[in-house]
């Protein structure tokens, strides 16, 4: 938004939608699925999926409506959580009215799982990025979790915390 460009964000729930809303009250938020997402054909030229494709049993529909929306030659960009991560038992946690409130499960999928549903909804991956827990990181699980300082260091800085997938669509 703030470099001119039309921006549309999507997702499941009336809350979240509300958040982006007051956070970027320029862009267009509508509600839908990584399976149905409100878009025509090739309507798009960039897709970031943030987050969220671990949340999801079978990557192969997300993925082949990543690339439907997509123009040829446009990009798709996926943030997931490290399936490391997940290996060791990371979940979605939320917070409502600065409550934990629960839950969303993440799904373990391995790179190889990435990669077969990418080449199968025709989307060429450009790069792959492994994204390290650094100290800064730790200290806002440290805060949110009232974890022991110390122990989360030990424990979290280096593993990697998110993979970044750069894809295009051919």
């Amino acid at each position: 938004v703030e470099l001119g460009h039309d921006v549309m964000g999507v997702d499941e729930t009336q809350a979240m939608l509300s958040v982006a809303r007051t956070r970027v009250p320029e862009a267009e938020f509508q509600a839908g699925s990584l399976t149905a997402l409100p878009l025509g054909d090739e309507e798009a030229d960039l897709a970031l999926c943030a987050l969220a494709l671990t949340h999801v049993a079978e990557l192969g529909p997300a993925g082949s409506e990543l690339r439907r929306v997509v123009r040829p030659g446009g990009r798709v960009v996926v943030s997931d959580v490290h399936p490391t991560f997940v290996a060791l038992g990371s979940q979605g946690a939320y917070r409502v009215d600065d409550e934990r409130a629960g839950f969303v499960r993440n799904h373990q999928h391995w790179p190889g799982a990435y990669l077969a549903a990418f080449a199968a909804a025709g989307l060429d991956v450009r790069a792959s990025h492994d994204v390290v827990y650094r100290r800064e990181e730790v200290d806002v699980w440290i805060n949110r979790l009232d974890l022991a300082p110390d122990v989360a260091y030990e424990a979290l800085v280096g593993l990697p915390a998110v993979v970044v997938w750069d894809l295009a669509r051919a």
